[in-house]
């Protein structure tokens, strides 16, 4: 459920925030200057178009990594297939809503002049409307275009051809037997 999901991760950033930094004064001199530096970059006026596209960038990588994890076969992979495309949207300079939750908050807790307000509308809305389009854009529409025998009854599955775990993508419709762990029809 994205509400819970959203408002957990909420929550985490604020604990995390607040008792591992702001509570342990790791935050001083120029560590506090990047973290302004960076409130400051995240949070410019007129800004919003930018932050959505940048939103959208971000979460097309974040899905792709995942998606990329959970068609490998091993642990090494799949930490090479999330590692790569997350490194990308940091070193671009793409936003994620939960990460700037946790970043601005910070901030924030460290005398950063900005408002919650100013934070959720300057940044937070148009991240997270942007990490939205992307993740259903460009990751779970062009799946469902590309992989349409996929019942959408089926909720957990596993596709497997002669025992062995293959990506959807290299099987096909007639070769595929859906094994359903969780099979509730609406």
């Amino acid at each position: 459920n994205w509400f819970w999901s959203y408002f957990g991760n909420l929550a985490g950033s604020l604990a995390v925030a607040y008792f591992l930094f702001h509570k342990s004064e790791l935050i001083s001199g120029e560590t506090q200057d990047y973290l302004f530096a960076m409130a400051a970059s995240k949070t410019a006026m007129g800004m919003w178009q930018t932050y959505f596209l940048r939103g959208i960038g971000c979460n097309f990588l974040v899905c792709m990594s995942l998606w990329c994890a959970s068609v490998a076969d091993d642990v090494t992979s799949k930490i090479v297939a999330i590692w790569w495309p997350i490194m990308a949207f940091v070193a671009i300079g793409f936003e994620h809503s939960v990460a700037n939750m946790f970043f601005l908050l910070l901030a924030l807790m460290e005398g950063y002049d900005l408002t919650v307000g100013e934070f959720i509308a300057r940044n937070l809305i148009p991240v997270t409307l942007g990490n939205i389009v992307g993740g259903l854009a460009f990751i779970v529409v062009q799946y469902l275009i590309y992989h349409p025998y996929i019942p959408h009854e089926v909720t957990l599955m596993t596709l497997r051809q002669g025992g062995r775990h293959r990506p959807f993508s290299s099987i096909s419709h007639r070769e595929a037997k859906i094994e359903s762990t969780d099979c509730e029809s609406d």
